[in-house]
C-alpha cells in the first residue's frame, strides 16, 4: 500500500523527489519505521524511475504504468505490519492504495447512510403512528392530502406561474397549522427521535449548509407513511 498511487510522474520533479513525498505522507499514517522508510522509498524510486524510463522512451502506456503501481503497492504491503495495515485502513486515502476510486466509494457510503436514514425513520415513525389519538391521524391524514408535490431542482421551482407558488405557500400554512398541534404534543418524543438520527451523508450536509429550524424535521416525519 502506498499514498496517492499516481500514475503520471511530474517532470518537475525528480524520481528521489516523489519517492521523498511517498515516504513522507505514507510515515505520517502509519509511523514507519527507519529501516521500513529506506525500503519503501527503495521500491518507490525503482517503480518511479521505470516509469518515467518507459514514458521517455515512447513506450509507456496506462496499462504498463498501472501493473507497475500495483506491483509497487503489493511490494509496500508486504513491509507493513497488521497494526500498520490497520491504521492505513482507517485513514480514508486507503481507497487509493487499493486502487479503488474514491468518489465511488464515497457515494457508496453516503447511499448506505441514506438507507440507514430511511430505515430508521419508517420504523419510528410505525411505532409512533401507535402513540397517536384518532384526531391527531385525522389531521395528518388531511396534510397528505394538500401536500404539494416535490419539486426538484431550481429550474422546476423558477417554472412554477405566480399563483401556483400562491397555491404551494397557501397549503404549506395550512399543513403547519394541522400538525404544529401534534409537534408541541410529542416535542419530546420527536425531538429524541431527530437527536438518534444516523448520520447525515456527506453530499447532502455539504450542498445544504444552511440549518433548518428543528420543527421541520417533526412535520416531515409525521408526514411520513
Amino acid at each position: 500500500m502506498l499514498i496517492v498511487c499516481q500514475t503520471a510522474i511530474a517532470q518537475s520533479k525528480t524520481a528521489e523527489e516523489v519517492a521523498a513525498k511517498h515516504v513522507e505522507r505514507l510515515n505520517n499514517i502509519v509511523q514507519l519505521t527507519a529501516e521500513q522508510q529506506v525500503q519503501v522509498k527503495t521500491i518507490v524510486l525503482a517503480s518511479t524511475k521505470e516509469i518515467k524510463h518507459l514514458k521517455e522512451n515512447g513506450q509507456s502506456t496506462p496499462e504498463e504504468r498501472r501493473a507497475i503501481k500495483e506491483a509497487e503497492r503489493q511490494k509496500i504491503k508486504e513491509l507493513l505490519s497488521d497494526e500498520q495495515k490497520a491504521k492505513l485502513r482507517e485513514n480514508h486515502l486507503h481507497h487509493n492504495l487499493e486502487g479503488h476510486d474514491t468518489s465511488k466509494v464515497h457515494k457508496r457510503a453516503d447511499h448506505q447512510k441514506s438507507e440507514a436514514n430511511k430505515n430508521y425513520l419508517y420504523e419510528k415513525r410505525a411505532a409512533f403512528e401507535k402513540k397517536l389519538s384518532a384526531p391527531e391521524k385525522e389531521a395528518i391524514d388531511k396534510a397528505r392530502m394538500i401536500l404539494p408535490t416535490q419539486l426538484k431542482g431550481k429550474e422546476a421551482h423558477e417554472a412554477l406561474s405566480e399563483e401556483q407558488k400562491a397555491v404551494r405557500k397557501e397549503h404549506r400554512k395550512k399543513i403547519h397549522a394541522l400538525l404544529k398541534p401534534i409537534v408541541k404534543e410529542h416535542k419530546k418524543e420527536l425531538e429524541e427521535i431527530r437527536a438518534n438520527l444516523p448520520e447525515r451523508p456527506k453530499s447532502v450536509t455539504h450542498k445544504r449548509s444552511g440549518k433548518k429550524p428543528k420543527h421541520m424535521f417533526s412535520y416531515r416525519f409525521l408526514l411520513l407513511h
